[in-house]
């Protein structure tokens, strides 16, 4: 029998005999001072107080939940567990079992344990202090009930009276979690409009965590734990979406890799998909062998919600596979035979800085309240243009980028001249939404007498679904690229261009595409995309140019000045 496997049995030998299953003494927990069997007997206490056994599964998770508590490491945890699989009962159990024995612990004579964990324990001496969260009052109170229900059962009434705990249930107050012995449990609201700020605890717990705001959760919730050294628990399922859940995951699982390596057992991600919980409970089996023909068993709902598989790409524009395969680490050449000639196409891997011989495009994104203006800088391929449908593509390869942060748009005009000046430009589109309209008259004035092809384009719902489309189909066809080696890697340009294409989400209003920055997730910007989006508009838009006029633009009503715009290009 493995000793992770529970049994009556093994609760007695723990523990304690059946009538006194709620006995207390240091001697039970003093078989060594490794915080590992501290923890793992501490489940084992939650269990006999919980009146319910925990899968094999469930048991590494509250186990490690202890051990955090215990050793003090201010972990964040995360657990994806499917649908119905436990993951909120057994962190419903550790809570209540945890208000009652912690505090217990940090009470023992001194030298009952290593002085490591007697420095850490020692805060609970007058409770625990726990905060739950969720997307919505009503969903963060399915975790609060289940703890009420928990700590209101006859096994955990009769635990907490034996006379070595001496708690009497009926000063417990319910509705707020509150116990005498100081611990106590608030439930919370995350959802976007809450202002939770000012609470302090050892414990945070998000319930459906892949619904709570990125904002939210660094802003407001994690900073309660900052005082207590807190632990940090976050529980959910995929969505097809990035979320600050999805990248909890994805640390721990990098963490849990090395952890690995160097021989060590504290996993912080804990993800176990249907397959494991239907191992352990027939009734969970049969019904998900329905679920499979009701849903489809490769459906978008089975698998996020049994099978944990991120359908990113379902609500994200771009993935980190689609940018890696665009990125450009050593020198790369592409060839074609025009007639006897061989045609060559270089990808630079890093920054062009300046180039008066081949031929350039550009795309500039003009920063408005909070954003920043950027510059792409592209080169086409023009001497081989691609049969796509009834139009003509390019290959297109990034060179450079310039980011203008916080400066008047006068005096963004002239760095954007300086910059531009180190290209032989063929042409180029430019954010005329707003006040971009004027920087655009500016520089097609501007660059004028040079014979430089400036083009307007005006950021509606209609523009932007034509525009990201049209860059979308060329990044998947492998026609978009940019430089990345080890030394534009460490730029900040690069970083924030890696960033923001990465969080591009992507949903629909109707038919059209709406591809923007995460609304949740506080400081998120667009202005790269946007700025590449509008180079690659400029060489592979052709045709397209009605779209800078709609009757979603607030600037419709000048469609008289645009549409003479348009009659010049």
């Amino acid at each position: 029998m493995s000793k992770h496997e529970i049994t009556p049995q093994k609760i007695e030998e723990e523990l304690a005999p059946p009538e006194e299953a709620g006995n207390v003494k240091p001697e039970d927990f003093t078989s060594g001072d490794d915080a590992w069997e501290l923890a793992e007997k501490c489940v084992l206490f939650c269990e006999a107080m919980g009146g319910l056994e925990l899968y094999h599964y469930e048991r590494s998770f509250a186990e490690r939940i202890f051990y955090s508590l215990i050793v003090e490491d201010a972990e964040e945890i995360t657990g994806c567990f499917a649908r119905q699989s436990g993951k909120t009962e057994t962190v419903a159990m550790c809570v209540v079992g945890a208000m009652v024995i912690l505090p217990i612990l940090a009470n023992f004579p001194r030298g009952t344990f290593s002085p490591i964990i007697e420095r850490t324990i020692v805060k609970f001496k007058n409770g625990i202090f726990i905060g739950v969260f969720g997307p919505s009052y009503e969903i963060g109170g399915i975790l609060h009930k289940r703890m009420k229900v928990r700590l209101m059962s006859q096994a955990a009434r009769e635990v907490m009276m034996d006379e070595d705990i001496g708690i009497d249930p009926d000063e417990i107050s319910i509705r707020s979690m509150a116990m005498p012995n100081g611990s106590f449990c608030d439930l919370h609201s995350a959802s976007p409009g809450t202002k939770i700020e000012g609470f302090t605890y050892h414990l945070i717990v998000l319930e459906e965590s892949q619904d709570i705001g990125s904002s939210k959760i660094k802003k407001s919730i994690s900073p309660m734990g900052a005082a207590t050294a807190a632990t940090l628990i976050k529980i959910g399922t995929p969505k097809a979406a990035r979320c600050d859940f999805y990248e909890a995951c994805r640390r721990n699982k990098q963490s849990d890799i090395q952890n690995q390596l160097k021989g060590t057992r504290a996993g912080l991600h804990h993800e176990h998909n249907d397959d494991v919980a239907a191992a352990c409970n027939p009734r969970y089996a049969l019904y998900i062998e329905k679920e499979k023909m009701r849903l489809g068993e490769m459906s978008d709902e089975y698998q996020m919600s049994y099978k944990l598989k991120w359908i990113i790409e379902r609500g994200m524009f771009l993935n980190e596979e689609d940018l890696d395969i665009m990125a450009v680490p050593r020198y790369a050449t592409l060839r074609t035979n025009i007639g006897k000639d061989i045609i060559r196409f270089i990808k630079t891997p890093s920054y062009v800085t300046i180039d008066k011989e081949n031929e350039y495009v550009f795309g500039i994104d003009i920063g408005k309240s909070e954003s920043d203006t950027v510059v792409t800088i592209m080169k086409p391929w023009w001497e081989n243009p691609i049969k796509f449908g009834d139009d003509l593509r390019y290959y297109c390869h990034i060179v450079n980028w310039l980011l203008l942060i916080g400066d008047s748009h006068e005096v963004q005009y002239h760095k954007m001249m300086r910059f531009l000046s180190n290209y032989r430009l063929k042409g180029g589109c430019i954010d005329s939404t707003g006040k971009g309209d004027v920087v655009y008259d500016r520089i097609k004035v501007a660059l004028k007498p040079f014979d430089v092809d400036v083009r307007p384009f005006i950021f509606s719902n209609v523009s932007k679904d034509r525009g990201y489309k049209l860059f979308k189909q060329e990044i998947d066809n492998g026609r978009i690229s940019y430089p990345a080696s080890a030394v534009c890697q460490k730029t900040k340009k690069y970083k924030l261009f890696r960033t923001q294409m990465e969080l591009l989400t992507k949903n629909w209003k109707g038919n059209l595409m709406v591809v923007e920055k995460p609304g949740d997730l506080r400081g998120a910007k667009d202005d790269f995309p946007d700025s590449a989006m509008l180079a690659n508009w400029y060489v592979n838009g052709a045709g397209r140019r009605e779209v800078t006029v709609s009757k979603e633009n607030k600037f419709y009503s000048r469609k008289e000045r645009y549409r003479s715009r348009l009659n010049n290009m």
